[in-house]
């Protein structure tokens, strides 16, 4: 049902996309991965302000999803709406600024932590 009715997000994000308000931090991935994550660490450090927004709006007239919205833990997030250029420009960013040597949006960070760098 899912995969005809289709998703409201913003193109080019998965489903589980996150970012800050200030367009700074993208994380893309579960909400419970950010306790291990270093960048995310490194950006509370030094921004303050660290509350992650979901890309995707609650459509209450999709009544399937209704299960998935109560118990979701991304559904939680407050939501951000943001242009396909504006995430285009801040996963760019975050890249830049956090991207792992892969061009993932994997923490270098975590990347020297483990090893991998």
């Amino acid at each position: 049902m899912l995969l005809i009715s289709g998703d409201a997000i913003v193109s080019g994000s998965m489903e589980y996309t996150y970012i800050t308000s200030d367009l700074k931090f993208v994380h893309e991935g579960s909400l419970a991965d950010l306790s291990s994550n270093s960048c995310y660490q490194d950006y509370i450090r030094l921004n303050g302000n660290h509350t992650l927004h979901r890309l995707q709006k609650i459509e209450p007239w999709r009544f399937w999803r209704w299960g998935d919205y109560l118990l979701n833990e991304k559904w939680r997030q407050p939501y951000l709406e943001i242009s396909p250029d504006e995430l285009h420009k801040a996963m760019h960013q975050f890249a830049a600024t956090y991207g792992a040597s892969d061009g993932s949006l994997r923490c270098k960070l975590d990347e020297k932590r483990d090893g991998l760098w």
